[in-house]
């Protein structure tokens, strides 16, 4: 989906290492319970196969689009009697300070 960015408007700063970042960390701290990281990929797959998110291509043509990625974190309710783990979209994470991002 197009960004709905307004005219005349900075580019938003690249946000892979960060995105990756907050990856590498959600994955560390997952790996220390496997069902929940069961969990946590099982969303990712549904979420892709109902269009819900993309996989991003590594194509020349995208590699000349500026593409943002959405950091993301789980959040764990090990008491809830339903939904014990939620995927948690973070569009206001600062690439650098004084620049605009996603909510932006």
């Amino acid at each position: 989906m197009k960004l709905p960015l307004e005219k005349n408007r900075d580019l938003l700063p690249d946000n892979y290492d960060l995105s990756l970042a907050r990856l590498n960390s959600v994955m560390r701290r997952l790996r220390k319970e496997p069902s929940i990281i069961k969990e946590y990929d099982q969303t990712f797959r549904d979420q892709l196969h109902d269009g819900i998110i993309e996989r991003v291509e590594e194509t020349e043509e995208q590699l000349l689009r500026q593409t943002q990625y959405l950091p993301h974190q789980a959040f764990i309710r090990s008491d809830a009697l339903t939904t014990k783990l939620r995927v948690v979209f973070d569009a206001s994470a600062e690439v650098k300070p004084n620049c605009p991002y996603l909510n932006d």
